[in-house]
């Protein structure tokens, strides 16, 4: 039993382009996912003031866009929900 392995040049040069790319883009599509859902997160929980902190009556308009994010870059992988400075 023998096995044979041959190589085209041209498609290992693809193949070596296609991986190029997907090192470049992999980066940015983790930012944008992160982001998105940073954003989802920062929108449910402005949208939870509403919800749990009427007590007294419905929250004023400071107290339910009290959450922001920072938006995470391709350098920088992370990104933060949280509450707002005063």
């Amino acid at each position: 039993m023998s096995l044979q392995v041959n190589i085209d040049a041209a498609e290992l040069m693809k193949l070596s382009n296609w991986s190029a790319t997907m090192a470049r883009q992999l980066p940015f599509a983790a930012s944008v996912a992160l982001n998105r859902t940073a954003y989802q997160v920062q929108q449910q929980a402005n949208y939870e003031t509403t919800r749990y902190l009427n007590k007294g009556g419905p929250p004023n308009a400071f107290t339910q866009r009290a959450f922001r994010f920072e938006r995470s870059t391709k350098a920088n992988l992370t990104a933060t929900v949280g509450a707002a400075p005063i």
